[in-house]
């Protein structure tokens, strides 16, 4: 749709062109802000809305890591890329843990993904972190007390998240 289909090619007023725009508009993008800030355009080939850009911002899932005695974990989408940031994250246990915590739908990998963190005090301390893509993260090697700082990027085919990930950070 043109203005010129509004118009017929006439001469208008502004006031009139605005309201014109304002139709335009509506009907070719959409901004949302329900989880994060997307912005949609019309994709009248397949007659649908395709997300052009998606940002959920920096947000807290600490709550998802059931052993966690202080620190934060930190996810966020912006459009296929996902980074997760554990922040001087530490747990109560030790050795390997095959279920530190779940990464919601909206956000987990392709393909399972991996890092590792070294702790540098009077002993050097490995750890590995994997996160599926089923969404389980784990932890391997993990020593009591010892803090985990650590970012993974990852791209994800899954669809917008329907719902906000844990709190806005």
């Amino acid at each position: 749709m043109s203005i010129n289909e509004f118009t017929d090619g006439e001469l208008i007023s502004a006031p009139r062109m605005n309201e014109m725009v304002g139709q335009l508009n509506t009907r070719y993008y959409m901004v949302d802000e329900t989880v994060g800030r997307t912005v949609k355009v019309w994709d009248y080939l397949n007659n649908r809305e395709q997300l052009i850009y998606g940002d959920t911002g920096l947000r807290k899932i600490t709550g998802s890591v059931p052993d966690r005695t202080s620190g934060d974990l930190f996810l966020r989408r912006n459009g296929n890329m996902v980074t997760m940031t554990m922040d001087v994250l530490v747990l109560s246990g030790s050795g390997t843990y095959t279920h530190a915590g779940m990464i919601p739908f909206g956000f987990r990998p392709d393909s399972t993904v991996s890092g590792s963190t070294i702790n540098l005090n009077a002993t050097a301390d490995m750890h590995r972190i994997a996160v599926s893509t089923a969404g389980n993260f784990s932890i391997y090697y993990y020593t009591t007390g010892k803090y985990l700082r650590l970012t993974i990027t990852w791209a994800t085919s899954d669809p917008w998240p329907t719902a906000p990930a844990g709190v806005s950070a």
